[in-house]
């Protein structure tokens, strides 16, 4: 369900069809580049709406959002070639139109994909980002088949078809998910469930005003079992209680007032022996304190202190988005050297989308990345980019190189900074906050877009 990206990336990767066909010539990519981000109309909409209406629910706005993408596929299909006379000037006005389409489905999904996902388990957020890569992979696949450029294997109307396709794959995915209500098992409520299986029931609780939030469990060592909590054997073996337990074991692993049930238990039940099964003494134990939402519970100052502490966060959303989807309006000038600048426009795209599903996919293996360092290294990135890839540069290989890691290093980052929001915060406020990365990223990539169309506008980057 996460190829909400998918229209966008198709249309670019068609790129060496369409600055060969159409009148537009090598403006057509800064030209699909401010269709795209223009369409962050839809993103004020949609936040309009959601203020006007609160309750409306995130699922049917995304399969809307799918619908859409399928029907702007034929439509891209079997009229991309129709153009019509604006400011006098001969214009691909369905190329325009679908651009602009699948920009507004972009920029709304990233402001409803995400909300969504960041409620559940962190594995999901990152089962997401997987997902968002595979809409650039998928279709450079297709893209490398039909060897886009001059004398292609197939139609622009069969690669539409393939992608539309996959959308409609996308939406049943989507009703299955809601339907057997899949990705409520993956929820932080059942994970907290299952961690009670694999973790003692020595808990650090945080009070947060009027909610008790589980912060953080501690493994079981040597010196404190599990079955401490329940009463039952040390691990030397000694039937000792609660009360044995010494201060500075107390003083270790602290439990504050929202447990009280489990107080009780460990200071005034008598030691039993371990004799009974596990799933009995599992049976035992009180149930973890649920993680509660805390919109209505949180103060103002409150939701200003965790507005404020994201601020870093905001900051670098916006940067690296204007840097990444600067890239794409420049991508015709930036072949525009090269012999066979169709071909090394074809494989400048499928590298930098297959770059970004690595970048993402890193973001899982490698769990401590810097995000300054991530952030300086996409920005030294980007200027190589214009190094190697300008008229001048004359190496298409260190093009298609240097494209590959910056799009991953963006992937990673982009990736980070949603997770680092997620595991930060509570349920709402995760929510809340992760909308308004996402609208970072939509400012940031109109701004870039802007700005690369009106560089080759003027005549500063040109053909």
């Amino acid at each position: 369900m996460c190829f909400f990206r998918l229209l966008v990336n198709a249309l670019y990767l068609e790129l060496p069809i369409f600055f060969l066909e159409t009148p537009e010539g090598f403006m057509i990519a800064s030209s699909i580049s401010l269709a795209v981000q223009c369409a962050n109309i839809f993103l004020l909409l949609y936040l309009l709406v959601r203020r006007v209406v609160p309750t409306l629910r995130l699922v049917p706005v995304i399969m809307g959002t799918i619908t859409v993408s399928i029907l702007c596929c034929f439509v891209a299909g079997g009229f991309w070639e129709v153009t019509a006379m604006i400011a006098g000037s001969e214009t691909s006005v369905i190329i325009l139109l679908v651009s602009f389409l699948g920009g507004g489905v972009g920029c709304v999904s990233n402001a409803t994909y995400w909300p969504l996902v960041s409620s559940y388990h962190p594995t999901l957020l990152m089962a997401l980002s997987v997902g968002m890569g595979l809409s650039g992979i998928i279709p450079s696949i297709v893209v490398a088949i039909q060897d886009a450029g001059e004398n292609p294997r197939f139609s622009v109307l069969a690669y539409c078809g393939v992608m539309a396709v996959i959308f409609l794959v996308s939406l049943v995915s989507l009703g299955l998910i809601t339907r057997l209500g899949a990705v409520q098992r993956y929820h932080r409520e059942s994970h907290l469930k299952r961690a009670r299986q694999r973790w003692s029931t020595w808990l650090t609780v945080e009070s947060n005003g009027d909610d008790d939030i589980l912060t953080r469990p501690v493994r079981q060592d040597d010196d404190g079992p599990a079955e401490i909590a329940a009463g039952g054997q040390g691990g030397d073996g000694d039937s000792r209680g609660g009360a044995a337990v010494s201060e500075a074991e107390q003083e270790r692993r602290p439990l504050l007032s929202a447990l009280p049930s489990l107080r009780e238990r460990r200071d005034h039940q008598q030691p039993e022996a371990q004799n009974d099964s596990e799933e009995d003494d599992a049976a035992r134990r009180p149930p973890l304190p649920r993680r509660q939402s805390s919109r209505g519970h949180k103060s103002p100052e409150e939701w200003q202190a965790a507005f404020r502490g994201s601020v870093t966060f905001f900051a670098t959303m916006s940067w690296i988005s204007v840097a990444y989807f600067f890239l794409p309006g420049a991508a015709t000038y930036l072949v525009a050297g090269f012999p066979n600048s169709a071909e090394v426009l074809l494989w400048y795209n499928i590298v930098g989308m297959v770059g970004g599903t690595l970048g993402r996919f890193s973001s899982i293996m490698f769990r401590r990345m810097s995000l300054i360092l991530s952030t300086a290294l996409l920005t030294v990135l980007f200027a190589l980019i214009f190094v190697f890839g300008s008229p001048g540069g004359h190496s298409a290989a260190a093009l298609v190189v240097v494209h590959l890691f910056f799009a991953a290093t963006f992937g990673a980052t982009n990736t980070l900074l949603y997770k680092l929001t997620s595991i930060r915060h509570d349920v709402e406020t995760s929510e809340t906050l992760c909308k308004w990365l996402g609208v970072c990223e939509q400012v940031g990539a109109f701004v870039g877009s802007l700005s690369c169309f009106l560089l080759v506008y003027f005549g500063v980057l040109h053909g």
